[in-house]
């Protein structure tokens, strides 16, 4: 590439200077674990905001306050410097702030030297090739990432114009991402683009970093996804905040250097979350902590490197090789369903998080990672999650999970199928009981529940009155899985009312028809019959005191004795006169006197406003 305008922009480099101090500012102590993939492996004493991994596994580190490029290889022994430390310059000697450094498979080396607004070539010796400074396309506004594809393709971060720029090995200019000069939040358009990454497959990463995200492109410029929620910063697996640097490894992984959070975010080649390196929120300084985060590479060993820029190092991670989650089994929804918002139902794996995607009438709708902790089976068993999308009725619906963990994604599930259908109001209830006698004022109603309803609404009208009317939950009447619904609502019925009572369903779409009534009468019952206790045997008494259990329901009792045969006495008490009218028991002293050697039988029966309840075992005894 010929350097087409000689020409140096004045300015400082004032940007990006108090961004970093913003980054080294913010910290809020709330963390998630550090990643147990990760083992540290070294340091490298070095302050480098990017740095980039060729394919012997040498490092090169842009060091931005020295202004120079340093290169170290696999081993972490220095090799060469591009650049004269701590000297600014305009010459092909110098960099002014470089920010950005990508190597291409060649071992040509490619520096953004920011401040002298321009990208510079150099071979794998450190020998200056070509320049490319953006003239005839508005020339270029702080350039602060550079990435190459295997092509020789070279794109541009022209930062401050926020766009990307691509050019071919020649450094003729191909085409424009974003709009020049202009940010924005959607797909067209970047806000402050920052360090970038190229795939095997061509595919370009940007760290778009005041969108809180990364975007990413087709090799021609069709946008194809977002790692992130555009313009809105997060701490969670879902979220980015100011992620400035990107890397990817041959298998297509991604890794975001989340600079705020502090953190580095692993996700997998459909945008799934894999792995966090790092304590999300929490600034450190020992090896399993980053400040500020700035850049990411990964060699062809799958050894991460990362510029800790807060901490005045580069750390060197190895990761361990997992086992991909096995392909799962789904569970629901499936066949035909009533909602619009189902919940979706799997059976876990050994997986960390999970991606979940939803078609629609054969398009897809709805595509999203979970942690295993979201979707509520960390600890095993059934996974959950109720995704804020509607599905409108008479769509028919397709979905897949697969499992992802340190070691990648699993296999998609097979597909279930589901159709929404046309929501319908709940059928009519048929009621159970109370029905016809009863001797209860509140008796339990219970009737049998209704498909799709999620509450019943009950009316009790009572010798011609509405007395009760209120909701009650299918859980609450403890039928939300089906079967009898039963509920004793706070009314009390009196004794000879005369009731009638219905029941209607409810659910999302309304409430249904109201139940055939049924009817009762609440009677008062009969008194069982008395435990008599004494006297019995032999008494000496010839006017004996008698006693015996009270019924709860009697309000008098009759006592009947009989002497010898014959019938002496016949008398009705009330509860009180025999002093049980609280329960307990009974007792009464008769006026009736009983000749010695006589032979004595008694019973008792309780009364109440039903009738006379049955006689009493009876007692015998014989007087001295």
């Amino acid at each position: 590439m010929e350097r087409m305008n000689s020409s140096v922009k004045p300015g400082g480099f004032r940007l990006l200077r108090l961004f970093l101090l913003l980054l080294l500012a913010v910290s809020v102590y709330a963390g998630t674990a550090f990643g147990a993939s990760y083992t540290y492996v070294s340091t490298l004493g070095v302050k480098g905001l990017a740095v980039a991994v060729d394919g012997s596994g040498n490092l090169y580190v842009a060091e931005m306050d020295n202004h120079i490029i340093e290169k170290y290889n696999s081993s972490g022994i220095y090799v060469n410097t591009l650049g004269v430390t701590g000297e600014t310059g305009t010459d092909n000697s110098h960099f002014d702030n470089p920010t950005a450094v990508a190597v291409d498979g060649s071992g040509n080396v490619y520096v953004a030297d920011t401040n002298n607004l321009r990208i510079q070539k150099y071979d794998s010796s450190g020998s200056y090739v070509s320049t490319l400074d953006g003239a005839g396309e508005g020339s270029f506004n702080f350039p602060q990432g550079v990435a190459v594809d295997g092509s020789g393709n070279v794109y541009v971060s022209d930062t401050n114009n926020h766009r990307i720029l691509k050019y071919n090995s020649s450094g003729t200019y191909v085409s424009t991402l974003g709009v020049t000069g202009v940010p924005g939040t959607d797909n067209s358009h970047f806000d402050q683009p920052q360090q970038m990454a190229v795939d095997g497959s061509g595919n370009l990463y940007v760290a778009d970093m005041r969108n809180h995200r990364i975007q990413k492109f087709k090799s021609d410029g069709t946008y194809l996804d977002t790692l992130g929620v555009s313009n809105e910063l997060g701490t969670d697996n879902n979220h980015l905040y100011y992620p400035y640097g990107v890397a990817v490894d041959g298998s297509g992984n991604v890794y975001v250097a989340d600079t705020v959070n502090h953190r580095i975010q692993k996700f997998d080649p459909t945008g799934g979350y894999v792995a966090t390196l790092g304590v999300t929120l929490d600034p450190g300084s020992d090896n399993s902590h980053f400040s500020s985060p700035t850049g990411t590479a990964v060699d062809g060993s799958n050894n991460l490197y990362v510029a800790d820029q807060g901490n005045n190092r580069i750390q060197k991670y190895s990761q361990s090789v997992s086992v991909v989650p096995a392909k799962l089994t789904l569970i629901s929804p499936s066949g035909t369903i009533v909602t619009n918002v189902p919940q979706y139902r799997w059976n876990s794996v050994s997986a960390s998080s999970y991606s979940i995607s939803v078609w629609v009438d054969g398009k897809a709708v709805f595509s999203r990672s979970y942690t295993a902790a979201e979707v509520n089976c960390s600890g095993g068993g059934a996974c959950y999650i109720t995704p804020s999308f509607n599905i409108k009725s008479g769509s028919s619906a397709r979905w897949w999970v697969r499992g992802v963990n340190d070691g990648g994604a699993g296999s998609w599930s097979e597909p279930l199928e589901f159709a929404v259908s046309a929501p319908v109001l709940p059928g009519k209830p048929t009621l159970i009981s109370p029905i016809d006698t009863i001797n209860t004022k509140s008796p339990q109603y219970k009737w049998n529940s209704v498909a799709t309803a999620t509450s019943y609404v009950i009316s009790i009208w009572v010798d011609g009155k509405s007395m009760f009317g209120g909701t009650f939950t299918a859980n609450q009447a403890g039928c939300a899985s089906g079967g009898e619904c039963s509920v004793t609502p706070p009314l009390a019925v009196n004794f000879g009312a005369s009731a009638r009572w219905w029941v209607r369903a409810i659910n999302g779409v309304g409430a249904g028809s109201w139940s055939t009534p049924l009817n009762f009468t609440v009677v008062d019952p009969i008194p069982a019959a008395p435990t008599l206790i004494s006297p019995s045997g032999t008494t000496a008494s010839h006017t004996p005191e008698y006693r015996w259990n009270s019924v709860n329901i009697a309000t008098s009792y009759w006592i009947s004795i009989w002497i010898d045969g014959k019938s002496m006495f016949s008398r009705s008490y009330t509860a009180a006169e025999v002093n049980c009218s609280g329960g307990g028991e009974c007792y009464i002293t008769p006026s009736l006197n009983i000749n010695s050697g006589s032979s004595v039988r008694f019973w008792v029966r309780g009364i109440n406003g039903a009738g006379a309840g049955s006689w009493s075992i009876p007692n015998s005894f014989t007087v001295d």
